[in-house]
């Protein structure tokens, strides 16, 4: 726990959009993308947007 609390302070994780729900498939890989992203620099909007679409969230 202590190494993912670095890392999260490590990549500014908590400022990346957040959206809490509860078992959410969709948004937990949609902060899956955005996590990856953060550390490769490259970010698949097409995909984010589409997993974003059935669960209300904005659009990034």
């Amino acid at each position: 726990m202590a190494e993912a609390k670095k890392s999260v302070a490590a990549n500014n994780l908590l400022e990346l959009p957040q959206t809490i729900v509860h078992g959410d498939f969709g948004v937990n890989m949609v902060m899956a993308d955005l996590w990856t992203g953060r550390r490769t620099g490259s970010f698949d909007l097409p995909t984010i947007e589409r997993r974003l679409g059935p669960t209300g969230t904005p659009k990034p």
